[in-house]
């Protein structure tokens, strides 16, 4: 900063010294006593010129290197100081305040935004602020009444720029929080992008973007309006002192004894100080848009939470039993403070016991395991670990001694063996191989084409679910916590691979303190106590064994409910001959697990325009394209242009001419400031220059050409910097984005999910990844720092062409070819093309045109699936007959595993289908095959008898209601959850009915809000049953003709299944049904179930069929079902 400050001192003190030169220039032309005399004056005066010069390109280097530089490293501290802040912070700050998308938003923009502020333009500021006190002091140290007259125009320049300053900042501040709020509507959109395809939801997405621009467009509009007449002010200011200084100058040199000199130095040194001002002004602006940006990120960098993650305060104790006590525990949720969810909630677990907590959707189990991890703190009662308050330890501490498996496993982007470690960095391969076999992952992983080193994609994607729980099964057990929480850790997984988990985490809880919560009542029986829970409160608990004996208990009634439904599914088990059916071998085993989350959709390597494409693509974008964006704009940028080409490109080197006699008053310059990049200054400043360049060549080369041509000689050189300056940037630029990239990934998916970050004490790991991924990036932005201030450091020197013009004008005039005018009206003309074409925009217009690049690789990407595409054929009525012929199939991602290698299937109209199978053995690949979220390899697959590839995506879609496992809610109301379904069209009575048939209106009409209700980000707010139940009420709603679930029941609790499973029953009666589940009630009823293997149907048939083929793949299953 110090070197940097004083270049742009020394850069901004140059100008004023050149009007002092300009003017001795003058009297050595005017002043001589015959040809030879002024040409050795005129040498000596462009010797001066010359060192002049290499002190600018020394300044001019050190301030440019200097304040990018600084301005790469603030920006940098500020993106960690950020993140660790936001890190810091408990989970209510992200229910109530805070959404990933606005933290990534600014995090990536704000940060831009600020350090364009304190990097360069402070440097660009102080040399016009420097500039402009030098000239006032030059001006008045050499004719300080010409000086006082010009200065008059001064005050109302100044006044306008601190007013316009102040209306800017305000109008900065509150566009930042609409581009925040734009910018979460993006990170939902794309972070749920399969249900957003699944409902056809893309218009609604993009509508409610340009809704959410509307109001930063709107204020951006007044924006450019207001810095419009602030600059028109200026530079109007500019031109009056000009006129009232040639006019009283003449006054002077008659009346006064004035020279031409003294009155060329006033008059260049104050229009200076006018030129300056109008140059410094779009600094004010940045920093008025710095200022609202860092006001944000600093209020959270400084807010101290109230569950302090990085608090070192606190008691740590030699060790914990693992006694956890409830004590008359009050509990709300901040986001919804009126509905309590605990209500005197009262529970002694002793250490070393397994305690379960079972009960319907929403009774509070959840949020028990919230409590115990700290994520919230009660607002009355204790949570107590072996006697002391929770809140008295250190939260570091005792969260290490806490391990949580949850109902929706997070996974985080790299390898397997990371993510398993992510408990435990400091755990050898061997104790991460031990974690994973005892979490049954150990074989899949060995599979795998790299093994424990095998990268697992964005949250998992390339893992099924039941993979992606055995891996944070792994990770919970490697960390060895004296507490183990499990929220429906073995949801996700078939029966098979359940019984291996449930027997290795009774050896993992038999020496811990373990909470269990879960739907399923076959994994807790063996727990020492059973709570169940109904809306808050406790209302039975003790041993499997005492609650069965009172038949009206609640914990007996959930398991009537429970048998029931399983004596539905298969009553023949209480054949002998049926339940003697042979354990299988391993090979033969069925592992029902769904693969909820496959590799991304957006983008299929194997189409015509890769993903690389956009980070590689060439940096050709043409101005000319840009403009065709702004064709609602054409009228004002027409009038925009214009103003560009007379004010900027024909006034200054007209305005020679008009002056040739006095050769004074002519404005050396006209740099346009670069404010927002390529879209706005710069369109008008290329118009400008390139008016500049026609008139000023014209007028040079009319008036002398001789002296033009010298003159002209400069123009190759510094077009040539020029271009070798924008390629260095330009591979700079390339480069850095992609690393920020990977940088913004590791925070996204941090802030993303925080909840097992903070359970894992992981902040520190967090914010070392994202340090070494932007180390990258920043040493980039030092090099570009030093290519840009190197190359305005060599464009500078090009002022000696000032020197050479002068001398070579002398030359010519001692020689009788020209005349002293014409020297000077040619100075003027090329001093002003020379000016219009500086570099100084080159950093910022490049780094815009690198940044739309990757937009317009994006918009000029040609999808073979395109939803947007109303080519293709549409039905009037569609049967719903499906038939897959031959389907070979791999994702492109991965092409050396083939998922299907000859599927063929068909399913009959208002027939339901069940897949079961191996995890990661197509089932829910076929579902998004339907969906054309991909293509197959070879052979087709058929609705009514025609390819699905010749239907029109949209429509194909719209005729398709889709539930996955992770049920994905949009950060909204209720009621537009479920109106998602229709596309937003629909009626509230048609709402209600949805939900009633989903089982969710009684829960819903009991919030404070209704259907009002906002949901959360990701719908964080609600239980996982209730989430299932509103997106079971979405598709319900859309009444579709195919109806596709994904272990849609598998986060219900017993009776929410069987009310839901009863409405799905009646809904796939009317309609065909693609259904996957491992819960065996859910296909009991199906038309026909297919067991999938190694690619292939190995076996279907109905349910009775199938369970009398002996050692049959589907008996065997029932079989190990039974038994567990």
């Amino acid at each position: 900063m110090v070197f940097g400050t004083v270049g742009a001192v020394a850069n901004g003190l140059t100008w004023p010294l050149t009007a002092l030169l300009f003017g001795k220039m003058i009297d050595a032309f005017g002043g001589a006593a015959s040809k030879h005399d002024m040409v050795n004056r005129v040498s000596k005066v462009a010797l001066e010129f010359v060192y002049l010069t290499v002190g600018m390109a020394i300044g001019s280097m050190l301030q440019v290197s200097c304040w990018m530089a600084t301005g790469e490293r603030q920006a940098a501290r500020i993106k960690n100081l950020y993140l660790r802040a936001i890190l810091r912070q408990e989970i209510a700050f992200f229910d109530k305040y805070a959404k990933t998308g606005e933290i990534i938003g600014r995090m990536s923009g704000d940060t831009f935004l600020i350090q364009d502020a304190i990097g360069e333009k402070v440097g660009i500021f102080i040399q016009k602020a420097t500039g402009f006190f030098g000239g006032i002091i030059v001006a008045f140290a050499k004719g300080w009444r010409l000086a006082s007259l010009m200065m008059l125009t001064v005050p109302p320049a100044i006044l306008s720029a601190t007013v316009i300053y102040s209306v800017l900042s305000k109008m900065a501040s509150l566009n930042q929080a609409a581009y925040a709020e734009a910018a979460t509507v993006v990170d939902q959109t794309l972070g749920s992008i399969r249900t957003v395809a699944s409902f056809s939801g893309e218009k609604q997405a993009v509508e409610k973007y340009k809704r959410s621009l509307k109001r930063p467009y709107n204020s951006g509009v007044r924006e450019g309006l207001i810095a419009g007449i602030g600059r028109g002010t200026i530079t109007f200011s500019m031109f009056v002192a000009y006129s009232f200084g040639v006019w009283y100058g003449s006054k002077l040199i008659l009346r006064r004894g004035y020279t031409g000199g003294q009155v060329v130095n006033v008059i260049f040194a104050l229009n200076k100080c006018s030129r300056e001002l109008g140059q410094g002004f779009p600094c004010l602006a940045s920093f008025a848009t710095g200022q609202a940006a860092a006001y944000k990120m600093f209020e959270t960098i400084k807010r101290k939470p109230q569950i302090d993650s990085y608090s070192t305060e606190g008691k740590k104790l030699d060790d914990i039993r693992g006694d956890i006590e409830f004590s008359d525990v009050h509990f709300s949720y901040p986001t919804r403070p009126n509905e309590m969810i605990l209500k005197g909630f009262s529970l002694s677990i002793s250490n070393g016991t397994t305690v379960a907590l079972v009960g319907a959707s929403g009774s509070g189990k959840s949020t028990i395991i919230s409590l115990i991890e700290r994520f919230y703190d009660p607002q009355e009662g204790k949570v107590l670990i072996d006697g002391v308050d929770l809140k008295e330890f250190q939260l570091l501490w005792i969260r290490g001694k806490i391990g949580l498996v949850s109902q929706e496993p997070v996974l985080f982007a790299g390898s397997i063996r990371e993510n398993i470690a992510y408990g435990c960095d400091n755990a050898s391969q061997e104790e991460i191989r031990a974690a994973a076999e005892l979490a049954n992952a150990a074989d899949f992983i060995d599979k795998m084409p790299e093994g424990f080193e095998t990268l697992i994609g964005v949250h998992g994607a390339q893992l099924s679910g039941g993979q992606k729980q055995r891996i944070a099964i792994a990770r919970a057990i490697l960390k060895d916590p004296k507490i183990l929480l499990l929220d429906e850790a073995t949801s996700a997984l078939d029966v098979k691979s359940e019984q291996i988990v449930q027997e290795a985490l009774d050896q993992v809880v038999a020496k811990r303190t373990t909470v269990i919560v879960a739907h399923r009542l076959s994994t807790v029986r063996n727990a020492a106590t059973i709570a169940v829970l109904s809306h808050g409160s406790i209302i039975e608990k003790g041993p499997h064994s005492e609650l069965i004996k009172d038949p009206n208990g609640a914990y007996s009634q959930l398991i009537h409910l429970q048998e029931s439904s399983k004596r539905e599914t298969h009553p023949s088990l209480n054949n002998p001959q049926a339940s003697s059916i042979s354990y299988m071998s391993h090979e033969n085993r069925i592992d029902c697990v769904s693969s909820t989350f496959e590799p991304p959709i957006l983008i299929d390597p194997r189409d015509s325009t890769s993903v690389n494409q956009f980070e590689e693509a060439p940096l050709d974008i043409s101005i000319s394209r840009l403009a065709t964006l702004q064709k609602p704009e054409f009228p004002f940028l027409i009038l925009g242009s214009l103003a560009s080409i007379v004010i900027g490109g024909i006034v200054f080197p007209v305005f020679g001419i008009l002056n040739a006699s006095g050769t004074i008053g002519a404005r050396l310059s006209i740099d346009a400031a670069m404010v927002k990049g390529l879209l706005g200054d710069a369109l008008a400043l290329s118009l400008q220059n390139l008016a500049t360049l026609v008139a000023g060549f014209l007028i040079a080369y009319v008036s002398n050409w001789e002296l033009a041509l010298i003159a002209s000689t400069m123009f190759p050189l510094a077009w040539l910097s020029g271009f070798i300056q924008m390629k260095f940037i330009a591979g700079f630029s390339r480069d850095a984005k992609m690393k920020y990239n990977e940088a913004s990934q590791i925070a996204s998916e941090a802030v993303s999910n925080v909840r097992t970050v903070s359970s894992f004490s992981a902040q520190e790991k967090v914010l070392q990844l994202y340090r070494q991924k932007c180390e990258g990036p920043l040493q980039a932005g030092i090099k570009l720092a030093l290519v840009c201030g190197t190359g305005m450091g060599s464009f500078a020197l090009l002022n000696c062409f000032n020197a050479l013009i002068f001398y070579a004008g002398a030359r010519l005039v001692e020689e009788g070819k020209t005349t002293l005018s014409i020297v000077f009206r040619v100075y003027m003309t090329i001093a002003a093309i020379r000016q219009s074409q500086s570099t100084s925009v080159v950093a910022d217009t490049t780094k815009a045109k690198s940044a739309i690049t990757s937009v317009f690789a994006i918009i000029d990407r040609k999808s073979r699936i395109d939803p947007s595409d109303t080519s293709g054929l549409t039905l009037d009525t569609v049967r719903g007959n499906i038939e897959f012929q031959h389907v070979k199939f791999c994702y492109p991602c991965r092409p050396e595993v083939t998922i299907f290698h000859d599927l063929c299937l068909s399913i009959h109209a208002e027939q339901t289908v069940a897949l079961v199978g191996e995890s990661g053995s197509g089932k829910s690949t076929a579902i998004a095959l339907l969906q054309r979220f991909y293509d197959p390899d070879s052979g087709q697959i058929l609705l009514d008898g025609m390819k699905i590839q010749n239907f029109q995506v949209s429509w194909l879609r719209k005729q398709m209601g889709f539930v996955s496992q992770e049920p994905i809610l949009f950060n909204d109301t209720i009621r537009s959850n479920i109106a998602y379904g229709k596309e937003g069209n629909t009626t509230e009575s048609e709402i209600v009915a949805a939900a009633e048939l989903a089982n969710v209106h009684n829960f819903v009409s009991s919030l404070p809000q209704g259907y009002d209700t906002i949901v959360g980000e990701r719908g964080v707010q609600l239980s996982g049953g209730q989430k299932q139940r509103v997106a079971l009420a979405r598709a319900i709603l859309r009444d579709p003709k195919i109806l596709l679930l994904d272990e849609a029941t598998s986060a219900l609790d017993v009776e929410s299944e069987r009310v839901v499973q009863d409405a799905l029953d009646h809904l796939m009666s009317r309609c065909t049904a693609l259904v996957v589940s491992h819960r065996l009630s859910t296909i009991r009823n199906a038309d026909l179930i297919a067991v999938l293997k190694n690619g292939v149907i190995v076996e279907k048939g109905k349910h009775e069929t199938l369970i009398n083929m002996k050692d049959g793949a589907y008996a065997s299953l029932l079989a190990l079902h039974s038994s567990n």
